[in-house]
This record gives C-alpha cells, sequence and structure tokens, in this order.
C-alpha cells in the first residue's frame, strides 16, 4: 500500500478504533511494561510512529515523556487530539509518512514506538528498510541500547 491508500484506510476507521483496540481497557494492562522501559532506559523524549487515536502516545506521556506522535490519517491524528485532552496529556502531533519522517520530525529521541499494525502496510523490502533507516536517524545517539534490536545491514 502506498501512504495515500493507508491514510485512506485510516481515515475510514478512525471513528470506530477506539472501540475496536479497546482503548480505555489497555492501560491498567500495559501501563507496567511501558513504566518499566521509560524507567529502565530513561526515556524522555520520545516518538510513538503510526500512533493511530494516540494509546501509547498518551499512555507515555501520562509516565512523564515528551511525545511527539506521528500518523498518515489526519482522522487518526484529530481523535488523538480529542483523547489527549480527555487524558490530560500534551502531545505534539505531526501528519507524516515513515517515508518523510526524517523531514517532519526533529532528531534526538531517545526511543521510537512503532506498534500496532502499522508496519505491515510497508509491503516491499524497500519500504521496510526505508522505515526503519528513518527510525534510526532520528534517534539521539543513533539509539545506543535500542538500535542493537533492528538488523544493522537495513539501515546504512
Amino acid at each position: 500500500m502506498d501512504s495515500d491508500e493507508i491514510k485512506n484506510f485510516y481515515d475510514e476507521l478512525a471513528d470506530d478504533y477506539d472501540l475496536m483496540t479497546q482503548f480505555e481497557k489497555r492501560f491498567e494492562k500495559e501501563e507496567p511494561a511501558f513504566k518499566m522501559l521509560v524507567e529502565r532506559y530513561q526515556l524522555k523524549k520520545v516518538l510513538d510512529a503510526g500512533c493511530g487515536t494516540g494509546f501509547h502516545s498518551i499512555l507515555l506521556a501520562k509516565l512523564g515523556c515528551d511525545v511527539t506522535s506521528v500518523d498518515v490519517s489526519p482522522k487518526m491524528l484529530k481523535i488523538l487530539t480529542e483523547n489527549a485532552k480527555i487524558y490530560t496529556v500534551y502531545l505534539k502531533t505531526v501528519l507524516s509518512s515513515y517515508h518523510n519522517l526524517t523531514k517532519n520530525v526533529d532528531s534526538n529521541f531517545d526511543a521510537v514506538f512503532c506498534l500496532g499494525n502499522s508496519l505491515p502496510h510497508l509491503l516491499t523490502h524497500q519500504n521496510i528498510d526505508i522505515a526503519l533507516k528513518n527510525f534510526y536517524l532520528i534517534l539521539a545517539h543513533r539509539g545506543s541500547e535500542w538500535v542493537k534490536m533492528i538488523d544493522r545491514n537495513s539501515v546504512t
């Protein structure tokens, strides 16, 4: 799928996405793991790539992180903004594909979270390599511990 197809797909799902993903019920279950990550790696500035309606962005912000939330769907970002108000957190939102990520966000993130189902929409090895390379390029110190989880041959 190209960026426009992905955008259209998620724009269509946006209104029902929180119900579909059981948005509210997930906090109790997922918070301990995210708290451990934030504390262990002393995460301060994080990017949520493919943020959707903002569940992980909100969770990370509630744990004290400065969060930039990126999605290709304007409708998802609109709902994310509404959700952030409900949970009283500030999130910086950016409309961008993974392909244009380095042009649309600053670098020096402590971590890039790309959770859920956004990567499966990248149907070629080339598109996956571009996304991973762009994640790598926006990490502070090129990700230190985090980059060990990425195949270095993909991000040269």
